[in-house]
């Protein structure tokens, strides 16, 4: 051994290398090792180098139980979802994941399988004693003054994707701004096809941004009073009517007057059709699986983000970079649309929903 060396022990076998151990390897104290290893407060860059190679050399894994009696909580988060085969979940919980973990914490993922006894019995067990706070997927299966009770003991509780805005429950929620996508694509286009076919500069170009989405939220807004005289299905039509004018006065116009009154028919019918579409769908959707329809709406919105620009600019190619078909072809997706609803009787589809809920409902023997 080299004079001035510090002589290592080797890991105790059958023993799990403590915080203390690594320290005095390391020659610092504990409290140094407990920065290091956790990112947090000043420590030198040798010596932090020091510490590290003395945890690695020992075999140093963090004592999570520990942790949790030493700080007073546990260091997961758990996520209770209604079912992971969902598609929206599985992404949604990567994301979660890599936010806990930028916190320090861990990630539990609760899968009730639909089962609202089983998802009881995981907020009751895992509340205070597994994970330090839970995010609850889907709320229905479990009472709200359950969840408020936990809360208001210290169990740091949030709701994701609250269904029932008529209903705001007395707990932090999360809501995902569901036509965001739609937003997306339209801005695009609209800001490319007035720069390059109706010549506008930069500020007009940011004047009309600012427009689209100012009427956008009008449209969302004021269409919802025609919703609960027209019903789902019609005012969703008479969107869709309004963006196939829109398409054809865009594509037919040379005056920059008329382009501005098809982009504000844009932004109209972009905040009443999205609007009226998840009203739809949630109309349509079983009390019990409201979550995962939903889920499956966002994947199908997400799926025509990437499909409607593609379609454009593969529409461009082939016609030479002409805006004007473009934007016509871009109406035949408003036009397919129309004809997929017609047949679509609310009615009959709502009372298959109640049914479903209903039966979900039943208690089996």
């Amino acid at each position: 051994m080299a004079i001035g060396s510090r002589a290592r022990p080797a890991p105790r076998a059958g023993a799990q290398t403590t915080i203390v151990e690594v320290a005095r390897s390391a020659g610092v104290t504990a409290a140094t090792v407990s920065n290091v290893l956790r990112s947090r407060g000043k420590v030198a860059d040798a010596t932090r180098r020091r510490v590290l190679a003395a945890a690695d050399a020992l075999g140093y894994r963090p004592n999570l139980t520990a942790r949790a009696l030493v700080e007073g909580r546990p260091p997961t988060i758990a996520m209770i979802v209604s079912s992971i085969a969902n598609p929206f979940y599985p992404e949604f919980a990567l994301a979660v994941e890599q936010a806990v973990r930028r916190q320090g914490y861990f990630l539990l993922v609760c899968n009730t399988n639909d089962d609202p006894a089983q998802e009881r019995a995981y907020v009751d067990a895992v509340a205070g004693s597994l994970a330090h706070g839970i995010l609850v997927m889907n709320a229905d299966f479990v009472q709200i003054d359950a969840l408020v009770g936990l809360h208001n003991k210290g169990v740091p509780i949030v709701l994701c994707m609250w269904e029932r805005p008529e209903e705001p429950p007395a707990l932090p929620s999360v809501a995902i701004d569901f036509y965001q996508a739609g937003v997306t694509v339209v801005i695009a286009l609209a800001a490319i096809y007035a720069q390059e076919v109706m010549k506008f500069d930069t500020l007009q170009t940011m004047m009309l941004i600012f427009v689209v989405n100012i009427t956008a939220a009008l449209g969302a807004f004021l269409f919802g009073y025609v919703q609960d005289r027209l019903g789902h299905r019609r005012t969703l039509a008479l969107t869709l009517l309004g963006w196939l004018a829109m398409t054809w006065i865009a594509a037919g116009t040379t005056s920059v007057a008329m382009f501005w009154v098809a982009a504000n028919l844009a932004g109209i019918c972009m905040g009443s059709s999205q609007s009226a579409g998840r009203a739809m769908a949630g109309a349509l959707a079983p009390e019990k699986r409201r979550a995962e329809f939903f889920g499956l709406w966002i994947l199908a919105t997400q799926i025509a983000a990437v499909i409607g620009p593609l379609t454009y600019g593969a529409v461009m190619i082939a016609t030479g970079n002409d805006h004007r078909t473009s934007i016509l072809v871009t109406g035949t997706f408003f036009l397919a649309c129309l004809l997929l609803i017609a047949p679509i009787n609310m009615q009959r589809g709502r009372r298959v929903a109640e049914t479903a809920a209903a039966a979900a409902a039943e208690p089996t023997t």
